[in-house]
């Protein structure tokens, strides 16, 4: 409570100083309070959704990969299966860290939790896991009313779109 008292001071401070940041963020709150929140809350779950498909599909290329293709390559001597998946699962990898990237940009992760998910396309069983440990954390943000997906008011007239 007091944090949020607090912001308002500062925001307010910063407003007096800049008017034209005091009008965008009235719009910018305008539009939040509108119809945004439906919006945002449907691109963050079509983000999940894109996310935990491509990580299955990832995690599962991989270990047919390393579990399959790898050993027969070297044990059988019948490298086909490897160079069919081996390049299938590279191409899914890199569609998979683009919908990685979108799930981080859009839920605010840090750089451990976005460097689990990269590590996830080529460490077997990572995927599974990372996958679960973001869905509990989203699933409990949700639960206590974190806003992952709403911009932030700007709070500095050197950011404010006027002054580039």
């Amino acid at each position: 409570m007091a944090q949020a008292a607090q912001a308002v001071v500062v925001r307010s401070r910063v407003q007096d100083e800049d008017p034209e940041l005091a009008a965008y963020n009235d719009r910018l709150a305008a539009l939040a309070a509108a119809d945004k929140p439906k919006t945002w809350r449907r691109a963050m779950n079509g983000a999940i959704l894109r996310y935990r498909v491509m990580s299955y599909i990832v995690g599962v290329g991989l270990l047919l990969l390393v579990f399959v293709g790898i050993p027969l390559q070297y044990a059988a001597g019948k490298p086909a299966f490897a160079a069919i998946i081996g390049p299938i699962h590279g191409l899914l990898y890199i569609v998979y860290l683009a919908t990685a990237f979108d799930l981080a940009r859009r839920a605010h992760f840090r750089f451990w939790r976005i460097a689990a998910m990269v590590g996830a396309g080529f460490i077997p069983f990572l995927a599974f896991i990372v996958e679960h440990q973001i869905m509990v954390r989203l699933k409990a943000e949700e639960a206590v009313g974190v806003a992952v997906a709403r911009p932030a008011p700007i709070t500095s007239s050197t950011n404010s779109p006027a002054s580039t």
